[in-house]
Formats: structure tokens, C-alpha cells, sequence
């Protein structure tokens, strides 16, 4: 009987001491806008990894300094402008990681900080981009004071396939009277 307990009590502490390796994934609910295509305008590489779709009214001013090839689409009238970073001539379309503004964001993350006067300030808006359910691209932005012209602006992160990270990728300036235009544009940037 007493080899019984023994038995018993051994297997007890063997049970009890078992760790359970499996790691508890975190799952996330995105308020994902999905990524939609807008007939007519011309689909383009935001960067090696990114497409945007762009009205046909937009000049192409990408163009090519020492530092690099930068993305640049402005809207006739120049009220509303994007732009991407740089990164070496020979690598163009930009890969998201040579951009060189280093801020990255963390996934679902509500708002991005910025420079405001000398001072910290944060986006009160985001626009969370989604492919098939997945994220691809936050845009947080301000509105300005009403003086029509570029009164604006946001940043664009975009996640980098090669460590998932989102990172600022990108600009926007913007008259708050063509928000729904910009964020049009916005809501077309697609992962290739």
C-alpha cells in the first residue's frame, strides 16, 4: 500500500511540476479601413515593398539628389503633397527600413508623436490601412487653422516585411477643404 502512495505522490509532483511551453498569442482587433482601389488612377511603388494609387491631376516629382531618390507626388495647385524619403539611386523604389527618419510606431498603435514649435506633440487622428484583414499602413494627421492652403499634415507608417515593424515612411500636407481625396489615397496604399 505504502508503494501505492509513493507512486501516487511521485506522479502528483511530476504532474504539478510539467510547464506548459505553449506561449499565449496575443490577438489583436484592428479597426482596419481596408485598402480599396480607386478606378482611373495610376497605381505607382511608394517604396520596394508599397504601391499607392494617385489621381491622374498629380505631377510626378520624384527626382534624384546626392542623398538619393525621393517620392514626390503633388496635386496641381500644390495643394496637396506627398512625400516619401530617400535611399541609394541604384535601390529605388525605397525599401521602408532606408528611409531616414529612423521613428517606428508599435502595432495598433493609437497615435505617433511629432514635432510641434520645439515640442513633443501627437497625432490626434489615424487612419489604420488593412490588407485582407492585416495592417499595412497607419496615417496619423492633424487638421489646421482655416487658411485652405496645406493646412494639414500627417505621417505615413508603413510596416517593413523584413522585421514587421511600422515605420515612418512618408509625409502628407494637405488642405483640410481635399481631406477626402488624401484620404483616399491613403486608404489605396497596398503591400506588393
Amino acid at each position: 500500500m505504502k508503494k501505492y502512495l509513493y507512486t501516487l505522490l511521485i506522479l502528483c509532483v511530476i504532474i504539478s511540476c510539467t510547464t506548459n511551453n505553449e506561449e499565449e498569442l496575443e490577438i489583436i482587433e484592428y479597426d482596419c479601413t481596408p485598402a480599396t482601389e480607386v478606378n482611373g488612377w495610376q497605381r505607382m511603388q511608394f517604396n520596394y515593398a508599397h504601391t499607392i494609387s494617385i489621381p491622374n491631376d498629380y505631377r510626378d516629382y520624384n527626382f534624384t539628389q546626392k542623398s538619393g531618390i525621393y517620392f514626390s507626388q503633388r496635386k496641381i495647385g500644390d495643394r496637396i503633397t506627398f512625400n516619401g524619403g530617400h535611399c541609394d539611386e541604384a535601390r529605388y523604389p525605397c525599401s521602408v527600413n532606408e528611409y531616414r527618419d529612423k521613428k517606428t510606431i508599435e502595432d495598433n498603435a493609437s497615435t505617433a508623436e511629432y514635432w510641434n514649435n520645439g515640442e513633443i506633440a501627437y497625432f490626434t487622428n489615424r487612419i489604420l490601412v488593412c490588407q485582407d484583414g492585416v495592417p499595412v499602413a497607419y496615417f496619423f494627421y492633424e487638421f489646421g487653422g482655416p487658411t485652405g492652403f496645406r493646412d494639414s499634415f500627417g505621417e505615413i507608417y508603413l510596416k517593413d516585411p523584413k522585421d514587421n515593424k511600422f515605420k515612418m515612411a512618408g509625409s502628407v500636407q494637405f488642405a483640410k477643404s481635399l481631406s477626402e481625396e488624401t484620404f483616399n489615397i491613403i486608404k489605396s496604399i497596398k503591400a506588393n
